[in-house]
């Protein structure tokens, strides 16, 4: 007897529901709908995801993705049983194959929870309430409900929960710094105009002049792709050692 509160998941929270079968678009710039592949035990990601106009992300207001919320797959072989906490700005809803949890804020830290859903003993529970055939495994929205949660007082979920809020914090500012730092490689070497260039070469010959020539005698090393890079490299006032 570890002498923790332990309450079912129901207990705590606002909303445990299925997602929709929403009707998808092509266009990219649409709101996202995430599926399982989207749910990483390290994070949520857009990759790969589906999309939705905005007549039907307002269509779709009992499935909207808040802040907090924890995402679990309860489809899919290879996904099913993976969970992660929700903590981008963008918009977003979520498909059929996921399940969502809402939680009570007064009653646990949503960021402890989705450690704990992460956690060896988390991943167990979960893996528990699987049932079906291969290639059509479920974890049904009823059992995640009775999935029973240790309570630690308030200090130590608060505790765990700010280390969770923390590294999110640091993930999203390694992102941004990231891109950051592409943008200025791009714009230096001026990869856009090298873009360009490569997609205006469609002939299916090459003329090379003979000052270009190397030891390489094969007309793959010559293909315009690379020689059009060569001459474009040259340009830079840059020394390129071997």
């Amino acid at each position: 007897d570890s002498g923790l509160l332990v309450k079912s998941l129901n207990e705590l929270s606002r909303k445990i529901t299925q997602g929709p079968n929403p009707k998808f678009i092509e266009d990219k710039r649409g709101i996202p709908c995430l599926k399982t592949r989207n749910i990483n035990d390290d994070e949520i990601t857009f990759e790969g995801c589906n999309y939705i106009s905005e007549s039907e992300y307002k269509n779709l207001e009992r499935f909207k993705i808040l802040y907090g919320d924890i995402l679990i797959a309860i489809q899919g072989e290879g996904s099913i049983g993976k969970s992660n906490i929700y903590t981008k700005k963008e918009k977003a809803v979520f498909s059929r194959p996921i399940g969502l949890v809402r939680v009570k804020d007064s009653m646990v830290d949503p960021f402890y929870l989705s450690a704990f859903l992460r956690s060896f003993y988390g991943k167990r529970l979960l893996e528990r309430g699987i049932s079906g055939s291969s290639g059509q495994l479920v974890l049904a929205v009823e059992y995640i409900k009775t999935i029973p949660i240790p309570l630690p007082n308030e200090s130590i979920q608060n505790y765990i929960g700010n280390k969770i809020r923390k590294a999110e914090e640091l993930r999203e500012e390694a992102k941004r710094l990231k891109e950051e730092a592409e943008e200025i490689l791009f714009n230096e070497l001026r990869i856009k105009e090298l873009e360009h260039l490569l997609m205006e070469q469609n002939k299916k010959y090459n003329w090379v002049e003979e000052t270009a020539l190397t030891e390489r005698i094969d007309a793959y090393y010559y293909k315009a792709k690379y020689t059009i890079l060569d001459k474009f490299i040259s340009q830079f006032e840059y020394v390129i050692t071997k």
